[in-house]
């Protein structure tokens, strides 16, 4: 489950920045975060790459609580916040390009799938 947007790291700053991660989330107890099987799509913000992706369905708070922590982080970094308002996924699979945006030409994508749901320990 991403808890930033997508940002590369120079190889010396990489002890650091986990060391900072570290600290800021030491105190943070582990949790259950309820995932939907339902499928659905998202795009990334170049609209170069589409995902396949479970979004969460319970444990919101906690995923939200431990964004705060990782933007504080990243920030020294000079990189965006996290999404605002998020949305917590597990990506299934990745498809380059904006499905998206072709399947409203073509009318071909219908996320309505299957329904139920899956959990992930933390």
């Amino acid at each position: 489950i991403s808890l930033s947007r997508y940002f590369a790291l120079q190889q010396g700053s990489i002890e650091r920045f986990v060391e900072a991660l570290k600290r800021r989330l030491q105190y943070e107890h582990r949790s259950v975060v309820s995932l939907s099987t339902k499928t659905d799509f998202l795009v990334n913000d170049e609209k170069t790459r589409s995902f396949l992706v479970w979004k969460s369905q319970h444990g919101f708070d906690y995923l939200k609580r431990l964004v705060a922590h990782v933007d504080h982080v990243v920030k020294s970094y000079k990189v965006e916040p996290y999404y605002d308002p998020p949305c917590f996924h597990i990506s299934i699979a990745s498809f380059p390009g904006d499905i998206m945006h072709a399947a409203s030409k073509h009318h071909a994508i219908n996320t309505d799938r299957h329904s139920s749901s899956a959990s992930v320990n933390l």
